[in-house]
Protein backbone atom coordinates (compact mmCIF):
# COMPACT_ATOMS: atom_id res chain seq x y z
CA UNK A 1 0.00 0.00 0.00
CA UNK A 2 2.81 2.93 0.95
CA UNK A 3 4.60 1.81 -2.58
CA UNK A 4 1.33 2.10 -4.32
CA UNK A 5 -0.06 5.92 -2.11
CA UNK A 6 3.97 6.84 -3.72
CA UNK A 7 3.21 5.40 -7.26
CA UNK A 8 0.03 7.64 -7.11
CA UNK A 9 1.37 10.93 -6.23
CA UNK A 10 1.10 13.66 -9.04
CA UNK A 11 4.55 14.60 -10.51
CA UNK A 12 5.88 17.60 -9.27
CA UNK A 13 5.16 20.64 -12.21
CA UNK A 14 9.28 21.43 -11.52
CA UNK A 15 10.21 18.33 -12.89
CA UNK A 16 8.21 15.30 -13.32
CA UNK A 17 9.11 13.44 -10.18
CA UNK A 18 6.59 12.23 -7.53
CA UNK A 19 7.65 13.10 -4.07
CA UNK A 20 6.11 11.03 -0.57
CA UNK A 21 6.94 11.09 2.67
CA UNK A 22 5.59 8.35 4.86
CA UNK A 23 5.97 7.95 8.87
CA UNK A 24 6.10 4.29 10.53
CA UNK A 25 5.09 4.38 14.08
CA UNK A 26 4.58 2.35 16.90
CA UNK A 27 5.13 2.23 20.69
CA UNK A 28 8.68 2.02 20.54
CA UNK A 29 11.63 1.88 18.47
CA UNK A 30 13.11 -1.35 19.92
CA UNK A 31 9.89 -3.18 18.58
CA UNK A 32 10.19 -1.42 15.32
CA UNK A 33 13.93 -3.28 15.13
CA UNK A 34 12.16 -6.46 16.57
CA UNK A 35 8.94 -6.68 13.92
CA UNK A 36 8.82 -4.06 11.40
CA UNK A 37 12.40 -3.80 10.55
CA UNK A 38 13.12 -7.08 9.43
CA UNK A 39 9.98 -7.39 7.18
CA UNK A 40 10.84 -3.64 5.24
CA UNK A 41 14.64 -5.33 4.84
CA UNK A 42 12.78 -8.15 3.11
CA UNK A 43 11.50 -6.07 0.77
CA UNK A 44 13.71 -3.40 0.45
CA UNK A 45 17.30 -3.50 1.72
CA UNK A 46 19.37 -1.27 3.24
CA UNK A 47 21.47 -1.13 0.15
CA UNK A 48 18.41 -0.84 -2.18
CA UNK A 49 18.87 3.43 -1.10
CA UNK A 50 20.27 5.70 1.52
CA UNK A 51 19.62 4.51 5.02
CA UNK A 52 19.84 5.50 8.36
CA UNK A 53 19.33 3.63 11.08
CA UNK A 54 18.24 5.97 13.92
CA UNK A 55 16.55 6.06 15.96
CA UNK A 56 14.53 7.57 14.21
CA UNK A 57 15.38 5.43 11.08
CA UNK A 58 14.94 6.94 7.40
CA UNK A 59 15.09 4.92 4.64
CA UNK A 60 15.35 7.04 1.17
CA UNK A 61 14.61 5.71 -1.69
CA UNK A 62 14.78 6.48 -5.59
CA UNK A 63 13.16 4.52 -8.40
CA UNK A 64 11.24 4.88 -11.44
CA UNK A 65 8.15 2.59 -12.96
CA UNK A 66 6.51 3.30 -16.28
CA UNK A 67 4.79 6.76 -15.53
CA UNK A 68 8.25 8.34 -14.59
CA UNK A 69 10.53 8.74 -11.52
CA UNK A 70 9.63 8.14 -7.75
CA UNK A 71 11.35 9.47 -4.25
CA UNK A 72 10.13 7.63 -1.71
CA UNK A 73 11.20 8.71 2.03
CA UNK A 74 10.21 6.48 4.92
CA UNK A 75 10.91 7.68 8.43
CA UNK A 76 10.56 4.91 12.13
CA UNK A 77 9.39 5.93 14.85
CA UNK A 78 8.47 4.92 18.27
CA UNK A 79 6.76 6.61 20.86
CA UNK A 80 8.52 5.61 23.42
CA UNK A 81 7.96 7.87 27.08
CA UNK A 82 8.11 10.96 24.77
CA UNK A 83 4.54 12.44 23.65
CA UNK A 84 3.98 12.40 20.52
CA UNK A 85 3.36 16.33 20.14
CA UNK A 86 6.89 16.75 20.99
CA UNK A 87 8.04 13.78 18.50
CA UNK A 88 6.39 15.45 15.65
CA UNK A 89 6.30 18.69 16.00
CA UNK A 90 7.24 20.82 12.92
CA UNK A 91 7.09 17.08 11.25
CA UNK A 92 5.69 17.53 7.62
CA UNK A 93 4.73 13.62 6.22
CA UNK A 94 2.18 12.30 3.28
CA UNK A 95 1.02 9.50 5.25
CA UNK A 96 1.40 7.28 8.21
CA UNK A 97 0.90 3.60 9.31
CA UNK A 98 0.73 3.10 12.86
CA UNK A 99 1.57 -0.77 14.39
CA UNK A 100 -0.15 -2.03 16.99
CA UNK A 101 -2.03 1.10 17.51
CA UNK A 102 -3.67 -0.21 20.96
CA UNK A 103 -1.07 0.28 22.87
CA UNK A 104 -1.45 3.88 21.71
CA UNK A 105 -3.97 6.74 23.81
CA UNK A 106 -6.35 8.49 20.87
CA UNK A 107 -5.10 11.82 21.63
CA UNK A 108 -1.41 10.22 19.73
CA UNK A 109 -3.40 9.55 16.81
CA UNK A 110 -5.32 12.83 16.61
CA UNK A 111 -2.33 14.85 16.98
CA UNK A 112 -0.48 12.39 14.31
CA UNK A 113 -3.66 12.58 11.58
CA UNK A 114 -2.23 16.69 11.96
CA UNK A 115 0.94 16.22 10.81
CA UNK A 116 -0.13 14.53 7.14
CA UNK A 117 -1.08 15.98 3.80
CA UNK A 118 2.08 18.62 4.08
CA UNK A 119 4.08 16.83 2.13
CA UNK A 120 5.39 17.68 -0.93
CA UNK A 121 4.90 21.37 -1.05
CA UNK A 122 2.29 23.39 -3.02
CA UNK A 123 5.72 23.79 -5.46
CA UNK A 124 5.71 20.52 -6.37
CA UNK A 125 1.53 20.00 -6.69
CA UNK A 126 0.93 19.10 -3.13
CA UNK A 127 -0.12 15.44 -2.10
CA UNK A 128 -2.57 13.45 -4.26
CA UNK A 129 -3.92 11.42 -1.36
CA UNK A 130 -2.88 11.71 2.16
CA UNK A 131 -3.91 10.10 5.71
CA UNK A 132 -3.27 6.90 7.33
CA UNK A 133 -4.00 2.98 8.05
CA UNK A 134 -3.42 1.52 11.37
CA UNK A 135 -3.76 -2.40 12.84
CA UNK A 136 -4.09 -3.99 16.14
CA UNK A 137 -5.31 -6.77 17.85
CA UNK A 138 -8.47 -6.55 18.85
CA UNK A 139 -8.72 -5.03 22.59
CA UNK A 140 -11.22 -4.88 25.04
CA UNK A 141 -14.32 -3.06 24.18
CA UNK A 142 -13.99 -0.24 26.53
CA UNK A 143 -11.06 1.24 24.86
CA UNK A 144 -11.28 4.39 22.46
CA UNK A 145 -10.74 2.29 19.26
CA UNK A 146 -14.26 0.62 20.31
CA UNK A 147 -15.56 4.03 20.19
CA UNK A 148 -14.09 5.23 16.93
CA UNK A 149 -14.60 2.25 15.06
CA UNK A 150 -17.69 0.92 16.58
CA UNK A 151 -19.54 3.74 17.22
CA UNK A 152 -18.51 5.94 14.74
CA UNK A 153 -17.33 8.93 17.47
CA UNK A 154 -14.68 10.77 18.31
CA UNK A 155 -13.65 9.50 21.51
CA UNK A 156 -13.87 11.94 25.25
CA UNK A 157 -15.96 14.27 22.71
CA UNK A 158 -19.15 15.71 24.54
CA UNK A 159 -21.50 15.61 22.66
CA UNK A 160 -20.72 13.12 21.10
CA UNK A 161 -18.96 14.22 17.49
CA UNK A 162 -18.80 11.50 14.63
CA UNK A 163 -15.89 10.55 12.66
CA UNK A 164 -15.37 10.96 9.24
CA UNK A 165 -13.59 9.35 6.43
CA UNK A 166 -12.88 6.53 8.59
CA UNK A 167 -13.11 2.98 7.34
CA UNK A 168 -12.62 -0.27 9.82
CA UNK A 169 -11.54 -3.56 8.27
CA UNK A 170 -12.01 -6.71 9.83
CA UNK A 171 -9.96 -9.47 9.92
CA UNK A 172 -10.59 -12.75 10.18
CA UNK A 173 -10.02 -14.83 13.37
CA UNK A 174 -7.04 -17.79 13.43
CA UNK A 175 -9.46 -20.67 13.22
CA UNK A 176 -12.06 -18.81 11.03
CA UNK A 177 -12.43 -20.91 7.80
CA UNK A 178 -11.49 -17.51 5.72
CA UNK A 179 -7.85 -17.11 7.73
CA UNK A 180 -5.25 -16.15 6.42
CA UNK A 181 -1.44 -16.40 6.13
CA UNK A 182 -2.13 -19.52 8.03
CA UNK A 183 0.66 -21.20 5.64
CA UNK A 184 3.17 -19.05 7.22
CA UNK A 185 2.54 -20.22 10.42
CA UNK A 186 3.36 -23.50 12.44
CA UNK A 187 1.11 -26.29 12.27
CA UNK A 188 -1.75 -26.42 15.04
CA UNK A 189 0.01 -22.63 15.60
CA UNK A 190 -3.66 -20.92 17.25
CA UNK A 191 -4.85 -24.66 18.23
CA UNK A 192 -1.91 -24.61 20.48
CA UNK A 193 -2.10 -21.23 22.12
CA UNK A 194 -5.69 -22.11 22.78
CA UNK A 195 -4.72 -25.10 25.09
CA UNK A 196 -2.87 -22.73 27.68
CA UNK A 197 -4.83 -19.41 26.97
CA UNK A 198 -8.02 -17.92 29.11
CA UNK A 199 -10.62 -17.23 27.25
CA UNK A 200 -10.58 -13.58 27.71
CA UNK A 201 -7.43 -13.63 26.12
CA UNK A 202 -7.54 -15.92 23.41
CA UNK A 203 -11.31 -14.03 22.40
CA UNK A 204 -8.70 -11.02 21.35
CA UNK A 205 -5.67 -13.15 20.14
CA UNK A 206 -6.82 -15.87 18.30
CA UNK A 207 -10.66 -15.11 17.40
CA UNK A 208 -10.10 -11.40 16.67
CA UNK A 209 -12.83 -10.31 18.68
CA UNK A 210 -13.42 -7.65 21.04
CA UNK A 211 -12.32 -8.80 24.08
CA UNK A 212 -13.81 -8.48 27.82
CA UNK A 213 -12.99 -7.11 31.19
CA UNK A 214 -12.02 -9.96 33.49
CA UNK A 215 -14.09 -8.39 36.19
CA UNK A 216 -17.26 -9.85 33.81
CA UNK A 217 -17.95 -12.67 31.62
CA UNK A 218 -20.15 -12.36 28.48
CA UNK A 219 -23.71 -14.38 28.71
CA UNK A 220 -23.48 -14.44 25.12
CA UNK A 221 -19.80 -15.16 23.90
CA UNK A 222 -21.37 -17.14 20.90
CA UNK A 223 -21.87 -13.18 19.41
CA UNK A 224 -19.44 -12.38 16.37
CA UNK A 225 -19.25 -8.80 16.27
CA UNK A 226 -17.71 -9.50 12.26
CA UNK A 227 -20.33 -12.07 11.28
CA UNK A 228 -23.70 -10.82 13.55
CA UNK A 229 -23.75 -7.37 12.64
CA UNK A 230 -25.05 -6.05 9.46
CA UNK A 231 -22.39 -3.99 7.13
CA UNK A 232 -25.17 -1.39 6.51
CA UNK A 233 -28.48 -0.17 8.15
CA UNK A 234 -31.39 -2.89 8.03
CA UNK A 235 -34.89 -1.95 6.90
CA UNK A 236 -37.85 -4.17 7.95
CA UNK A 237 -39.01 -6.26 4.76
CA UNK A 238 -42.65 -5.15 3.89
CA UNK A 239 -45.10 -7.60 4.67
CA UNK A 240 -43.30 -9.51 7.11
CA UNK A 241 -44.93 -9.30 10.83
CA UNK A 242 -42.76 -7.18 12.88
CA UNK A 243 -41.83 -8.75 16.55
CA UNK A 244 -40.71 -6.16 19.66
CA UNK A 245 -39.11 -8.25 22.53
CA UNK A 246 -39.57 -5.84 26.02
CA UNK A 247 -38.12 -6.26 28.74
CA UNK A 248 -40.24 -4.35 31.77
CA UNK A 249 -39.47 -2.83 35.54
CA UNK A 250 -38.38 0.40 35.74
CA UNK A 251 -36.06 0.71 32.87
CA UNK A 252 -37.62 -0.70 30.25
CA UNK A 253 -35.97 -1.94 26.82
CA UNK A 254 -36.92 -3.30 23.61
CA UNK A 255 -35.49 -4.58 20.23
CA UNK A 256 -38.18 -4.43 17.35
CA UNK A 257 -37.06 -6.98 14.48
CA UNK A 258 -38.44 -9.68 12.11
CA UNK A 259 -38.31 -13.41 11.88
CA UNK A 260 -38.76 -13.99 8.35
CA UNK A 261 -38.66 -17.36 6.24
CA UNK A 262 -36.07 -19.75 7.80
CA UNK A 263 -36.43 -18.85 11.05
CA UNK A 264 -33.68 -15.83 9.93
CA UNK A 265 -33.55 -13.10 12.91
CA UNK A 266 -33.05 -9.55 11.81
CA UNK A 267 -33.02 -6.89 14.58
CA UNK A 268 -32.88 -3.40 13.27
CA UNK A 269 -34.33 -1.21 15.80
CA UNK A 270 -33.46 -0.91 19.52
CA UNK A 271 -35.51 1.75 22.38
CA UNK A 272 -33.19 2.10 25.63
CA UNK A 273 -34.90 4.06 28.44
CA UNK A 274 -33.51 5.50 31.30
CA UNK A 275 -34.34 4.90 34.78
CA UNK A 276 -37.84 5.30 36.13
CA UNK A 277 -39.23 5.46 32.74
CA UNK A 278 -42.53 4.67 33.08
CA UNK A 279 -44.98 2.54 30.61
CA UNK A 280 -46.86 5.39 29.05
CA UNK A 281 -43.73 6.92 28.73
CA UNK A 282 -41.99 3.69 27.36
CA UNK A 283 -44.74 3.24 24.87
CA UNK A 284 -44.65 6.43 23.58
CA UNK A 285 -40.73 6.25 22.79
CA UNK A 286 -41.59 2.82 21.28
CA UNK A 287 -44.32 4.38 18.97
CA UNK A 288 -41.26 7.39 17.90
CA UNK A 289 -39.33 4.23 17.06
CA UNK A 290 -41.84 2.75 15.31
CA UNK A 291 -42.80 6.26 12.99
CA UNK A 292 -39.22 6.53 12.70
CA UNK A 293 -38.05 3.24 11.20
CA UNK A 294 -41.23 1.28 10.56
CA UNK A 295 -43.72 3.95 9.35
CA UNK A 296 -45.18 1.50 6.43
CA UNK A 297 -46.42 -1.06 9.17
CA UNK A 298 -50.31 -0.88 10.41
CA UNK A 299 -51.12 -2.01 13.90
CA UNK A 300 -52.10 -4.93 12.66
CA UNK A 301 -48.72 -6.00 11.50
CA UNK A 302 -46.89 -5.82 15.04
CA UNK A 303 -47.32 -7.72 18.11
CA UNK A 304 -45.43 -7.65 20.89
CA UNK A 305 -43.82 -10.14 23.55
CA UNK A 306 -42.71 -9.57 27.10
CA UNK A 307 -41.12 -10.28 30.26
CA UNK A 308 -44.47 -12.44 31.71
CA UNK A 309 -43.36 -10.03 35.09
CA UNK A 310 -44.99 -7.35 33.26
CA UNK A 311 -48.81 -9.31 32.90
CA UNK A 312 -48.97 -11.15 35.95
CA UNK A 313 -46.29 -9.56 38.89
CA UNK A 314 -44.37 -12.11 40.48
CA UNK A 315 -41.37 -11.73 42.12
CA UNK A 316 -38.95 -9.51 39.66
CA UNK A 317 -37.45 -6.51 41.09
CA UNK A 318 -39.77 -4.03 39.62
CA UNK A 319 -42.61 -6.54 38.50
CA UNK A 320 -45.86 -4.57 37.94
CA UNK A 321 -48.73 -6.83 36.39
CA UNK A 322 -50.49 -3.95 35.54
CA UNK A 323 -47.28 -2.59 33.49
CA UNK A 324 -48.53 -4.60 29.93
CA UNK A 325 -52.02 -2.99 30.03
CA UNK A 326 -50.32 0.56 30.58
CA UNK A 327 -47.79 0.29 27.68
CA UNK A 328 -50.61 -1.17 25.15
CA UNK A 329 -53.34 1.24 25.99
CA UNK A 330 -50.27 3.75 24.55
CA UNK A 331 -49.33 1.87 21.20
CA UNK A 332 -52.40 -0.17 20.37
CA UNK A 333 -51.02 -3.46 18.87
CA UNK A 334 -51.28 -6.56 21.24
CA UNK A 335 -48.72 -7.31 23.30
CA UNK A 336 -48.09 -10.92 25.09
CA UNK A 337 -46.02 -12.40 27.82
CA UNK A 338 -43.28 -14.81 27.12
CA UNK A 339 -43.62 -18.34 27.98
CA UNK A 340 -41.21 -18.22 30.61
CA UNK A 341 -38.88 -15.82 32.15
CA UNK A 342 -36.74 -18.43 33.29
CA UNK A 343 -32.63 -17.24 32.50
CA UNK A 344 -31.55 -20.58 30.99
CA UNK A 345 -34.40 -20.18 28.80
CA UNK A 346 -34.53 -17.21 26.98
CA UNK A 347 -30.47 -16.90 27.44
CA UNK A 348 -30.77 -20.59 24.89
CA UNK A 349 -33.65 -19.32 22.87
CA UNK A 350 -31.10 -16.81 21.80
CA UNK A 351 -28.00 -18.80 21.47
CA UNK A 352 -29.57 -21.24 19.63
CA UNK A 353 -29.28 -17.91 17.00
CA UNK A 354 -26.61 -16.88 17.44
CA UNK A 355 -25.12 -20.28 16.57
CA UNK A 356 -26.77 -21.51 13.93
CA UNK A 357 -26.20 -21.43 10.29
CA UNK A 358 -28.12 -21.95 7.20
CA UNK A 359 -26.96 -21.31 3.66
CA UNK A 360 -23.88 -19.69 4.66
CA UNK A 361 -25.46 -17.02 6.68
CA UNK A 362 -26.15 -16.71 10.19
CA UNK A 363 -29.87 -16.97 11.66
CA UNK A 364 -28.94 -14.13 13.64
CA UNK A 365 -28.04 -10.20 12.23
CA UNK A 366 -29.08 -6.89 13.24
CA UNK A 367 -28.82 -3.26 12.17
CA UNK A 368 -25.31 -1.59 13.15
CA UNK A 369 -27.66 1.39 14.34
CA UNK A 370 -28.29 -0.64 17.55
CA UNK A 371 -25.04 0.68 19.38
CA UNK A 372 -26.39 -0.28 23.05
CA UNK A 373 -26.98 -4.01 22.10
CA UNK A 374 -24.14 -4.21 20.26
CA UNK A 375 -22.06 -3.47 23.00
CA UNK A 376 -24.30 -5.73 25.52
CA UNK A 377 -23.46 -9.26 22.95
CA UNK A 378 -20.14 -8.15 22.86
CA UNK A 379 -20.00 -8.44 26.84
CA UNK A 380 -21.30 -5.48 28.50
CA UNK A 381 -24.26 -7.84 29.27
CA UNK A 382 -22.38 -10.62 31.28
CA UNK A 383 -21.76 -11.99 34.41
CA UNK A 384 -20.01 -10.67 37.64
CA UNK A 385 -17.02 -12.16 38.54
CA UNK A 386 -17.75 -12.95 42.41
CA UNK A 387 -15.03 -11.26 44.80
CA UNK A 388 -14.22 -14.28 47.24
CA UNK A 389 -11.06 -15.92 48.34
CA UNK A 390 -10.33 -19.52 46.21
CA UNK A 391 -12.86 -18.06 43.85
CA UNK A 392 -10.89 -17.41 41.40
CA UNK A 393 -12.10 -17.32 37.83
CA UNK A 394 -16.10 -17.84 39.44
CA UNK A 395 -18.81 -16.07 38.43
CA UNK A 396 -22.49 -15.29 39.65
CA UNK A 397 -25.34 -16.95 38.37
CA UNK A 398 -27.30 -14.23 37.21
CA UNK A 399 -26.57 -11.59 34.68
CA UNK A 400 -25.13 -8.14 36.31
CA UNK A 401 -27.90 -5.48 35.90
CA UNK A 402 -26.80 -2.79 34.10
CA UNK A 403 -27.64 -0.36 31.45
CA UNK A 404 -27.09 -3.46 28.97
CA UNK A 405 -28.59 -6.21 30.33
CA UNK A 406 -32.23 -4.60 29.59
CA UNK A 407 -31.76 -4.56 25.83
CA UNK A 408 -29.80 -7.90 25.99
CA UNK A 409 -33.07 -9.24 27.56
CA UNK A 410 -35.72 -8.32 25.14
CA UNK A 411 -33.40 -9.46 22.73
CA UNK A 412 -33.80 -12.66 24.38
CA UNK A 413 -37.29 -12.00 24.47
CA UNK A 414 -37.87 -11.31 21.23
CA UNK A 415 -36.49 -15.01 20.25
CA UNK A 416 -38.76 -16.69 22.78
CA UNK A 417 -41.42 -15.17 21.33
CA UNK A 418 -41.18 -17.16 17.65
CA UNK A 419 -41.87 -21.12 17.25
CA UNK A 420 -37.50 -21.84 18.37
CA UNK A 421 -38.47 -19.92 21.54
CA UNK A 422 -41.56 -21.84 22.29
CA UNK A 423 -40.16 -25.12 21.63
CA UNK A 424 -36.92 -23.99 23.62
CA UNK A 425 -38.89 -23.12 26.82
CA UNK A 426 -41.01 -25.97 26.86
CA UNK A 427 -37.79 -28.22 26.46
CA UNK A 428 -35.70 -26.71 28.70
CA UNK A 429 -35.29 -28.00 32.54
CA UNK A 430 -36.18 -25.04 34.91
CA UNK A 431 -35.44 -26.99 37.84
CA UNK A 432 -32.52 -25.40 40.11
CA UNK A 433 -29.02 -26.69 38.78
CA UNK A 434 -25.45 -25.71 38.82
CA UNK A 435 -24.62 -23.70 35.09
CA UNK A 436 -21.95 -24.99 33.05
CA UNK A 437 -19.96 -22.99 30.40
CA UNK A 438 -18.85 -25.60 27.90
CA UNK A 439 -15.35 -24.54 26.11
CA UNK A 440 -14.35 -21.61 28.65
CA UNK A 441 -11.83 -21.66 31.56
CA UNK A 442 -14.51 -20.24 34.16
CA UNK A 443 -17.08 -22.16 35.88
CA UNK A 444 -20.34 -20.18 36.79
CA UNK A 445 -20.48 -20.33 40.96
CA UNK A 446 -23.67 -21.60 42.41
CA UNK A 447 -27.21 -22.34 40.78
CA UNK A 448 -29.19 -21.10 37.83
CA UNK A 449 -32.77 -20.58 38.72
Amino acid sequence: MLVMAAQLQRPSPRDGIRRYKHLVIRDTFTNIQRTILPSWFNVFPKEAGEWIGGPPAMHKLQFQDRWGPIHLQVDFMGLGDDRVENLLRGYEATGFYANEVDFFDYNSIAWLRTRMGRYPSEMDGGPTWFGGWMDFNAPEQDHWLYTLLVDGEIPGMSPAKMARGVTFHVQPGGLDPAAENRHNLPRRYYETMLETMPDWLARRLVHNRWGYSRDGMPVHPEFNDALHVATQRLDPVPGVRLRIGMDAGGTPAAVIGQELAGGFTRHFAEVVSGPGTGPRRFGEMLLETLQERARAFDVREIEGIVDPSAAYGGNDEGADPHWLRAVQDVVKFPIRPAPTNKPLARQQALKTKLTRMSDGRPSFLMCPSMKILRKALNSGYHFRKIQLRGASGRFDTKPEKNPFSHVAEASEYFELGGTGGLLTAMGMETRRRPMQVVGGDYDIFGDAG
